[in-house]
Protein backbone atom coordinates (compact mmCIF):
# COMPACT_ATOMS: atom_id res chain seq x y z
CA UNK A 1 0.00 0.00 0.00
CA UNK A 2 1.36 3.59 -1.02
CA UNK A 3 0.13 6.10 1.40
CA UNK A 4 0.03 9.53 -0.36
CA UNK A 5 0.47 12.92 1.71
CA UNK A 6 -0.24 15.97 -0.06
CA UNK A 7 1.74 18.60 1.35
CA UNK A 8 1.62 22.60 1.18
CA UNK A 9 4.62 24.38 0.64
CA UNK A 10 4.81 27.44 3.35
CA UNK A 11 5.29 30.76 1.73
CA UNK A 12 8.29 32.93 2.48
CA UNK A 13 5.94 35.97 4.30
CA UNK A 14 2.34 35.31 4.89
CA UNK A 15 -0.10 37.92 5.82
CA UNK A 16 -1.46 37.01 8.36
CA UNK A 17 1.39 35.05 10.23
CA UNK A 18 4.32 37.55 9.21
CA UNK A 19 2.23 40.34 8.65
CA UNK A 20 -0.80 41.98 11.38
CA UNK A 21 -3.52 40.40 10.13
CA UNK A 22 -5.33 41.71 6.85
CA UNK A 23 -3.66 44.05 4.46
CA UNK A 24 -5.47 47.46 3.94
CA UNK A 25 -6.17 48.49 0.44
CA UNK A 26 -4.58 51.47 0.36
CA UNK A 27 -1.32 53.35 0.90
CA UNK A 28 -1.66 54.19 4.01
CA UNK A 29 -2.57 50.88 5.41
CA UNK A 30 -0.51 48.59 3.38
CA UNK A 31 1.39 46.03 4.92
CA UNK A 32 4.90 46.42 4.55
CA UNK A 33 6.99 43.28 3.97
CA UNK A 34 9.74 43.65 6.69
CA UNK A 35 12.89 42.05 6.49
CA UNK A 36 15.80 40.97 4.74
CA UNK A 37 17.22 39.94 1.56
CA UNK A 38 15.73 38.34 -1.35
CA UNK A 39 11.51 37.68 -1.30
CA UNK A 40 10.64 35.08 -3.45
CA UNK A 41 7.05 34.73 -2.83
CA UNK A 42 3.87 35.93 -0.10
CA UNK A 43 0.88 34.58 0.39
CA UNK A 44 -2.80 35.74 1.79
CA UNK A 45 -6.41 35.79 1.62
CA UNK A 46 -8.71 37.86 0.24
CA UNK A 47 -12.74 38.20 1.25
CA UNK A 48 -15.65 39.54 -1.15
CA UNK A 49 -14.82 42.76 -2.99
CA UNK A 50 -11.19 42.61 -0.53
CA UNK A 51 -7.46 44.11 -2.21
CA UNK A 52 -4.76 43.38 -0.24
CA UNK A 53 -1.75 45.90 -0.85
CA UNK A 54 1.88 45.08 0.35
CA UNK A 55 5.23 47.71 0.54
CA UNK A 56 7.72 45.59 -1.24
CA UNK A 57 11.31 46.96 -1.96
CA UNK A 58 11.71 46.33 -6.07
CA UNK A 59 15.84 45.70 -5.97
CA UNK A 60 16.49 44.88 -9.19
CA UNK A 61 14.61 46.73 -11.52
CA UNK A 62 15.71 45.38 -14.59
CA UNK A 63 14.52 41.38 -13.22
CA UNK A 64 11.31 42.58 -11.79
CA UNK A 65 8.45 40.34 -11.83
CA UNK A 66 5.26 39.23 -10.09
CA UNK A 67 3.51 35.96 -10.96
CA UNK A 68 0.07 34.93 -9.43
CA UNK A 69 0.03 32.05 -11.74
CA UNK A 70 0.16 29.82 -8.70
CA UNK A 71 -1.35 26.25 -7.66
CA UNK A 72 -2.40 27.46 -4.36
CA UNK A 73 -4.35 31.23 -6.01
CA UNK A 74 -7.69 29.99 -5.96
CA UNK A 75 -9.60 32.82 -7.53
CA UNK A 76 -9.18 34.52 -11.19
CA UNK A 77 -6.34 37.33 -9.88
CA UNK A 78 -5.39 41.02 -11.02
CA UNK A 79 -1.82 42.49 -10.11
CA UNK A 80 -1.17 46.31 -9.63
CA UNK A 81 1.89 48.17 -9.24
CA UNK A 82 2.02 51.49 -7.28
CA UNK A 83 4.63 54.13 -6.15
CA UNK A 84 4.66 55.25 -2.64
CA UNK A 85 2.83 58.37 -4.01
CA UNK A 86 0.23 56.27 -4.95
CA UNK A 87 0.63 56.59 -8.91
CA UNK A 88 0.34 53.66 -10.63
CA UNK A 89 3.39 52.17 -12.45
CA UNK A 90 1.84 48.90 -14.19
CA UNK A 91 -1.19 46.96 -14.10
CA UNK A 92 -2.65 43.52 -15.17
CA UNK A 93 -5.33 41.37 -15.17
CA UNK A 94 -4.48 38.07 -17.23
CA UNK A 95 -0.80 36.22 -17.73
CA UNK A 96 -0.15 35.01 -21.58
CA UNK A 97 -1.48 31.66 -20.86
CA UNK A 98 -3.84 31.84 -17.90
CA UNK A 99 -6.39 34.16 -15.75
CA UNK A 100 -3.06 34.03 -13.23
CA UNK A 101 -2.03 37.83 -13.54
CA UNK A 102 1.68 38.63 -14.32
CA UNK A 103 3.89 41.74 -13.89
CA UNK A 104 6.72 41.64 -16.02
CA UNK A 105 8.92 45.38 -15.12
CA UNK A 106 8.09 46.63 -18.37
CA UNK A 107 7.42 50.11 -16.83
CA UNK A 108 9.75 50.14 -13.93
CA UNK A 109 12.85 51.97 -14.43
CA UNK A 110 13.84 52.84 -10.68
CA UNK A 111 15.05 50.29 -7.60
CA UNK A 112 12.86 51.12 -4.37
CA UNK A 113 10.02 50.73 -2.41
CA UNK A 114 6.65 50.21 -4.01
CA UNK A 115 2.97 49.42 -3.74
CA UNK A 116 1.92 46.24 -5.13
CA UNK A 117 -1.88 45.25 -4.51
CA UNK A 118 -3.95 42.28 -5.74
CA UNK A 119 -7.44 42.24 -6.21
CA UNK A 120 -10.20 39.37 -7.79
CA UNK A 121 -11.55 40.53 -11.29
CA UNK A 122 -13.40 43.03 -11.70
CA UNK A 123 -11.95 45.03 -8.55
CA UNK A 124 -10.09 47.78 -10.13
CA UNK A 125 -8.04 50.48 -8.66
CA UNK A 126 -10.33 54.41 -9.24
CA UNK A 127 -8.85 57.76 -8.30
CA UNK A 128 -10.39 59.80 -5.55
CA UNK A 129 -13.74 60.78 -8.24
CA UNK A 130 -13.94 57.09 -8.92
CA UNK A 131 -12.29 57.40 -12.45
CA UNK A 132 -10.15 54.42 -13.29
CA UNK A 133 -6.83 55.25 -13.21
CA UNK A 134 -6.34 51.90 -15.61
CA UNK A 135 -9.03 50.86 -18.53
CA UNK A 136 -10.51 47.46 -18.38
CA UNK A 137 -9.05 45.93 -21.72
CA UNK A 138 -6.60 45.01 -22.68
CA UNK A 139 -6.95 42.38 -20.33
CA UNK A 140 -3.94 40.67 -21.27
CA UNK A 141 -0.87 42.66 -21.25
CA UNK A 142 0.96 44.69 -18.64
CA UNK A 143 -0.35 48.48 -19.14
CA UNK A 144 1.01 51.67 -17.65
CA UNK A 145 -2.25 53.44 -16.47
CA UNK A 146 -4.47 54.79 -19.52
CA UNK A 147 -7.50 55.35 -17.57
CA UNK A 148 -9.04 58.86 -16.90
CA UNK A 149 -7.38 59.19 -13.81
CA UNK A 150 -4.10 57.81 -15.28
CA UNK A 151 -2.07 60.23 -13.51
CA UNK A 152 -3.45 60.05 -9.92
CA UNK A 153 -2.96 58.18 -6.98
CA UNK A 154 -5.01 55.47 -5.99
CA UNK A 155 -7.95 56.36 -3.69
CA UNK A 156 -10.46 53.75 -3.88
CA UNK A 157 -11.03 50.21 -5.53
CA UNK A 158 -14.57 49.90 -7.64
CA UNK A 159 -16.44 47.32 -9.33
CA UNK A 160 -17.59 43.86 -8.29
CA UNK A 161 -15.13 41.04 -7.30
CA UNK A 162 -15.48 37.51 -8.62
CA UNK A 163 -13.97 35.72 -6.64
CA UNK A 164 -12.57 34.96 -2.68
CA UNK A 165 -9.79 32.85 -1.45
CA UNK A 166 -6.24 32.28 -0.75
CA UNK A 167 -3.66 33.72 -2.53
CA UNK A 168 0.74 33.16 -3.44
CA UNK A 169 2.55 35.70 -5.63
CA UNK A 170 6.15 34.43 -7.00
CA UNK A 171 8.70 37.51 -7.55
CA UNK A 172 11.99 37.86 -9.29
CA UNK A 173 13.91 40.94 -8.26
CA UNK A 174 12.25 41.62 -5.20
CA UNK A 175 14.05 42.31 -1.36
CA UNK A 176 12.11 42.39 1.35
CA UNK A 177 11.70 45.94 2.84
CA UNK A 178 14.35 47.16 5.16
CA UNK A 179 14.18 49.43 7.98
CA UNK A 180 12.59 52.57 7.10
CA UNK A 181 15.30 55.52 5.88
CA UNK A 182 14.15 58.95 5.44
CA UNK A 183 15.97 61.88 4.58
CA UNK A 184 14.63 64.80 6.43
CA UNK A 185 16.94 67.05 4.87
CA UNK A 186 14.58 68.44 2.10
CA UNK A 187 16.08 71.75 1.15
CA UNK A 188 19.47 70.01 0.44
CA UNK A 189 21.09 72.27 2.43
CA UNK A 190 23.12 70.07 4.49
CA UNK A 191 21.01 70.36 7.70
CA UNK A 192 17.93 69.08 8.97
CA UNK A 193 15.79 72.45 10.61
CA UNK A 194 12.97 74.15 10.51
CA UNK A 195 14.00 75.55 6.68
CA UNK A 196 12.98 71.96 5.98
CA UNK A 197 10.04 72.24 7.57
CA UNK A 198 9.27 75.97 6.08
CA UNK A 199 10.06 73.70 2.49
CA UNK A 200 7.92 71.19 2.86
CA UNK A 201 4.74 73.74 3.82
CA UNK A 202 5.64 75.94 0.80
CA UNK A 203 5.79 72.85 -1.69
CA UNK A 204 2.53 71.40 -0.12
CA UNK A 205 0.80 74.79 -0.50
CA UNK A 206 1.66 74.50 -3.90
CA UNK A 207 4.69 76.28 -4.38
CA UNK A 208 8.15 75.46 -6.05
CA UNK A 209 9.64 72.34 -5.28
CA UNK A 210 13.57 72.62 -6.75
CA UNK A 211 14.84 69.46 -4.95
CA UNK A 212 11.78 67.66 -6.30
CA UNK A 213 10.83 65.86 -2.68
CA UNK A 214 7.91 63.69 -2.65
CA UNK A 215 5.67 66.00 -0.01
CA UNK A 216 3.70 62.48 1.62
CA UNK A 217 6.65 62.60 3.92
CA UNK A 218 4.85 60.17 6.42
CA UNK A 219 3.38 57.61 3.43
CA UNK A 220 -0.41 57.97 4.05
CA UNK A 221 -0.98 58.81 0.56
CA UNK A 222 -2.23 62.71 1.32
CA UNK A 223 0.06 65.58 1.44
CA UNK A 224 -1.37 67.65 4.48
CA UNK A 225 -0.72 68.32 8.23
CA UNK A 226 0.27 64.98 8.74
CA UNK A 227 3.57 65.12 6.51
CA UNK A 228 4.45 68.15 8.52
CA UNK A 229 4.13 67.28 12.10
CA UNK A 230 6.08 63.60 10.96
CA UNK A 231 9.12 65.44 9.53
CA UNK A 232 8.92 67.79 12.75
CA UNK A 233 9.18 64.42 14.80
CA UNK A 234 12.45 63.21 12.42
CA UNK A 235 14.14 66.13 13.00
CA UNK A 236 13.24 66.50 17.00
CA UNK A 237 15.06 62.81 16.42
CA UNK A 238 12.06 60.69 16.36
CA UNK A 239 11.72 57.56 13.81
CA UNK A 240 10.73 57.74 9.80
CA UNK A 241 7.19 57.15 9.04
Amino acid sequence: TTTVFNVTAPVQWDETIDGDGDAGQLPFSAAAVNGSGPLGNLGGSIGFDDVDMFLINICDPANFSANANDARTSFDTQLWLFRTDGTGVEANDDGPNSSGSLLDGSFVTEPGNYFLAISAFNRDARDVEGDLIWLSNPSDTVRAPDGPAASAPVATWGGGSFGIGRYVISFTGVCFVGAPICDPDLNQDGNADQGDVDYIINVIAGGDNPTNIDPDFNLDGNSDQGDIDALVNVIAGGNCP
